[in-house]
């Protein structure tokens, strides 16, 4: 699940700051 969140985060982080803290949460 870690892994997964991580691909997430990278790939959601270049397209806005929102996504990116949704997936953290979600960890």
């Amino acid at each position: 699940a870690y892994q997964k969140g991580v691909w997430e985060l990278e790939g959601r982080w270049k397209g806005g700051g929102n996504e990116k803290m949704l997936v953290m949460s979600q960890g």
